[in-house]
């Protein structure tokens, strides 16, 4: 067995993580100045978490998808993922939109909140031309339509999805891009299959 292998195992034992969520706890509780001391451990580790996540996700869908076509009879499979996939997607934004018409956050506030809000927002007309009214009624909010929400799905601009972690658009891209490689004859695309494949393997 490798070092990296051994390690690999450690890191993946449940007793192990158990262990450090209860050393991490013991720490904070009782020596908080060297707990924030090592914060940046942390933060060190969830930036690496989050630099795998997107790689990841491309060539695991991406090569998942392209096999699904290729080895046929998968396009039955594939119109019900994207079925279910959007149902849920539209459930969750009705009950993300009905949740903040229902609590309406931020009507209960005092008037003084208001007026100091108000102020903070529009006191610096000069500079960004914005003003905002907080004691007046609250616009209504936009209808969110079908078309409103395949927009957002869709990325006008894979590149700038990835920058800003738009992580539905990747999604949404790489299926697509796994459609579209896995129409493509074997002997063409098997050298970017690979390159998934390595990918994929190397995360």
């Amino acid at each position: 067995m490798t070092l990296m292998t051994w390690l690999k195992n450690l890191a993946l034992n449940p007793w192990i993580i158990l262990l450090s969520l209860a050393g991490g706890l013991a720490l904070g509780a009782y020596l908080p100045e060297l707990s924030l001391q090592l914060a940046f451990v942390g933060h060190l580790y969830l930036d690496l978490m989050k630099m795998i996540v997107l790689p990841f996700m491309l060539s695991a869908v991406i090569l998942s998808t392209q096999r699904l076509i290729q080895e046929g009879g998968g396009g039955r499979l594939f119109g019900r993922v994207l079925l279910v996939f959007a149902v849920f997607a539209l459930i969750a934004a009705v009950i993300g939109a009905g949740t903040m018409l229902a609590l309406q956050p931020g009507v209960d506030l005092p008037r003084e909140t208001l007026d100091t809000f108000g102020a903070i927002v529009g006191g610096d007309l000069d500079s960004n031309n914005l003003a905002m009214e907080l004691n007046g009624p609250d616009p209504q909010p936009p209808t969110l339509g079908l078309e409103a929400l395949l927009l957002s799905l869709v990325p006008s601009n894979i590149f700038a999805a990835l920058a800003k972690d738009e992580t539905l658009k990747i999604l949404v891209f790489s299926i697509l891009l796994g459609v579209a490689v896995g129409r493509v004859p074997k002997d063409v695309s098997d050298g970017f299959s690979k390159t998934l494949e390595t990918l994929y393997q190397g995360f």
